[in-house]
């Protein structure tokens, strides 16, 4: 606050007193200190103004010398009224804060004694007013207040629904500071029956203006003041659905989430697959021709080649049927192609299922699990199956060198969980197999090379296989694939009618499309599979997982 500042302000402050003083409150000791204080600032503004020949301060400058700089072209004489002038510039700023931090200082010891004075008068007028002094003659402000509280009451209390009578009345007493309930008085137990009345009104135009005169600051009845604490007290939340979460709408994502499924592994390795029609047979050679070691001028034996056909390839038919409203299809654009892809997918991965453990019943193709003349158990793993060592896997993939065969393509199909038994498996020199060359896997974590061969895992094969008291087995297959087909009689179709008829109990009660106003949605496929040498599909069963 500058000097300036701090008169304009003290003006103000004598103003009010004088007005006081008319209005015949005795402030005559804090108008004269106003006044004084008003002429020593003025005295400070007036001393604070710049001199030509000393500072505020009296302090003469004129030791100061000043050195000469010829290379600004000023003559020392010039030069040394310069720096006269900043010093005594200088000075004049110092004196006037000094200054300015006293005036202020005392401004404020003022305020707080003027202060001091105005709450002497009003105590003084209010004593005036109410009569009411303490027992040294001073003015009791607090007893005002608490006296005049205590008339505005009125002589009706309320209590709780459960409350004696005799309970009642010693509440009210207790809340009028001892007195006992005028006459007349009463002291109601239970609802205010003005609230109650609004509350079963279930008015809302009377709601609504309770909610804007309340905003407005309007004088509301006991009734609506108790009626609005009520609501407050029992406020609307929307994690209830009758006390507001009917309001807010929920939120949906844009998409649809489907089901996390197992991926189809047997076509993605890479099988070779041909197509076909009714059946296809396979000719094969069951006895080769001989060749013997004779003498000269001997006779050569003779020998003839045995053939053989037998039905390799026989159509499988697997469908899946999804009866949708018309209603919903209309109202959810999406769903058509959800259906659609949902069908598809599960298509897909029924039939790999069947591929690897079909059981060649009720019209189920036969998996390579159960093919006849699979490999089974070239490794011993005990009654109640065992976990699988470095060696023991290495046992089971040299069994192929007994099969002549002739560039041959090993993949392994198993569990992920064997995977992670697999990582945990340890070298000669202690290393986990997959920081060797041994184990590698792949970016996505499910496909990778074990001990040079390909792997794929897939949680369709199942891990709580029973083998003697162990219910946490699986199998392993370790397949040729060049020997592999897949045959396709018909390839993945999909088809839609709002016309067809469906039964939903084996034939018991059929449906109409048309009558129920749906759309029924078809995907089939009519496949098969097998192995030419089907010794060649090597199964390892009761490995623990």
């Amino acid at each position: 606050m500058t000097l300036e500042q701090l008169m304009a302000s003290i003006d103000s402050q004598i103003s009010a007193l004088r007005a006081a003083q008319a209005a015949g409150a005795d402030v005559s000791a804090a108008l004269s200190a106003a006044e004084s204080q008003k002429a020593n600032v003025g005295a400070q503004i007036a001393a604070t103004s710049p001199t030509p020949a000393t500072s505020a301060t009296g302090t003469s400058t004129a030791t100061i010398e000043a050195p000469v700089d010829a290379q600004r072209g000023l003559s020392p004489e010039v030069e040394l009224q310069v720096l006269r002038d900043r010093e005594r510039q200088r000075l004049l700023e110092a004196a006037g804060r000094a200054a300015a931090e006293e005036s202020l200082k005392s401004w404020r010891e003022q305020q707080q004694a003027d202060a001091a004075v105005i709450a002497a008068v009003t105590r003084a007028e209010l004593a005036k007013g109410f009569g009411s002094q303490g027992s040294d003659g001073t003015t009791d402000i607090d007893e005002v207040v608490r006296r005049v509280m205590k008339e505005q009451r009125g002589p009706s209390r309320y209590v709780g629904q459960d409350a004696t009578a005799a309970g009642a009345e010693q509440a009210a007493v207790a809340s009028l500071g001892g007195v006992a309930v005028a006459d007349g008085g009463s002291v109601r137990v239970g609802d205010h029956q003005g609230v109650k009345a609004i509350r079963e009104a279930k008015n809302m135009a009377h709601f609504m203006k309770m909610l804007a005169d309340q905003r407005m600051g309007k004088e509301l009845s006991d009734a609506e003041r108790g009626f609005l604490r009520e609501c407050q007290q029992k406020a609307m939340a929307e994690s209830t659905d009758t006390a507001g979460g009917y309001l807010i709408h929920p939120e949906w994502m844009p998409d649809i989430l489907g089901l996390l499924r197992s991926a189809a592994v047997v076509r993605a390795a890479g099988i070779r697959t041909i197509g076909f029609s009714k059946s296809m047979a396979q000719t094969a050679i069951s006895s080769g021709s001989t060749a013997y070691y004779h003498l000269e001028n001997a006779h050569v034996s003779p020998s003839e080649l045995t053939l053989t056909e037998a039905p390799l390839l026989t159509p499988k038919n697997l469908t899946g049927l999804v009866p949708v409203s018309n209603f919903l299809l209309g109202d959810a654009p999406e769903a058509d192609q959800m259906v659609r892809d949902d069908l598809v997918e599960v298509i897909a991965l029924r039939e790999d299922l069947s591929f690897l453990q079909g059981t060649g019943s009720a019209g189920e193709p036969r998996g390579m699990k159960n093919m006849t003349g699979r490999t089974l158990d070239p490794l011993a793993l005990g009654a109640n199956g065992g976990y699988l060592s470095l060696p023991q896997t290495r046992q089971i993939r040299n069994t192929v060198r007994a099969f002549n065969s002739r560039n041959p393509r090993w993949h392994y199909f198993f569990p992920p969980q064997l995977l992670s038994h697999l990582e945990g498996l340890t070298d000669a020199d202690g290393r986990f197999l997959v920081d060797t060359s041994i184990l590698t896997i792949d970016g996505n974590g499910t496909t990778g090379r074990f001990d040079g061969i390909p792997f794929s895992t897939t949680t369709q094969i199942p891990v709580n296989i029973t083998t003697g008291t162990s219910t946490n087995t699986t199998y392993i297959l370790l397949v040729d694939l060049n020997e592999l087909i897949i045959g396709d009689n018909k390839t993945l179709e999909l088809a839609v009618s709002t016309e067809a008829t469906y039964t939903t109990d084996g034939g018991t009660t059929w449906v109409s499309a048309f009558q129920a106003q749906q759309t029924l949605f078809r995907a089939g496929i009519r496949h098969d599979i097998a192995h030419r040498r089907p010794n060649h599909v090597i199964v390892q069963t009761g490995v623990r997982v």
